[in-house]
């Protein structure tokens, strides 16, 4: 959408701008689909992943619709008002965001990748309890650690040091 809004700015460059926005659109398309299998797996907690998706599918239709219709309002009352269009995206972009950024928030996933690891095992590590999956993703960042100036160096570093099949009671103090 923001490629579709500066496109006119650059009449030169419309038609590759105006590619760029479809192809970054696509893009967006195939990250969806890609994560929404392990979303559904995730909420699917007694081997309901088709009645998960089937609902899904059915919310997703009605959000679009609506969507389209508030939409269609939105370019009605906008016409020919640069500023407000401009006002209306960047608002509904920044509360679409923060909407994305809550839901992340809410998920406890149970499968490992190398940050919660990290924070399970710095945790072990430190106390000798095992946190539940809750707890960990409440510790999780929603950006990339290396996003966000404060991540620990400390617990990046210990993702690099699992060995599977191995116990932890058998590591010596020098290799934890």
């Amino acid at each position: 959408m923001l490629m579709d809004l500066i496109s006119p700015l650059f009449p030169s460059a419309f038609v590759f701008i105006v590619c760029l926005g479809s192809i970054s659109r696509s893009f967006t398309g195939v990250a969806s689909g890609a994560t929404r299998a392990a979303l559904t797996q995730h909420f699917a907690l007694q081997d309901n992943a088709a009645d998960i998706s089937a609902k899904e599918g059915s919310q997703e239709t009605v959000a679009t619709m609506v969507g389209m219709a508030l939409g269609m309002l939105v370019a009605r009352i906008t016409i020919g008002h640069p500023l407000a269009i401009w006002f209306s995206f960047l608002s509904l972009t920044m509360f679409h965001m923060y909407a994305n950024y809550r839901a992340v928030r809410c998920l406890a996933l149970n499968s490992l990748n190398p940050e919660r690891s990290s924070i399970l095992l710095h945790h072990f590590t430190e106390t000798g309890q095992v946190l539940s999956p809750k707890q960990v993703s409440s510790l999780e960042h929603v950006l990339p650690i290396q996003l966000t100036p404060w991540h620990s160096k400390k617990a990046n570093s210990l993702d690099t040091k699992v060995r599977l099949g191995t116990r932890i009671s058998s590591f010596d103090e020098m290799e934890m």
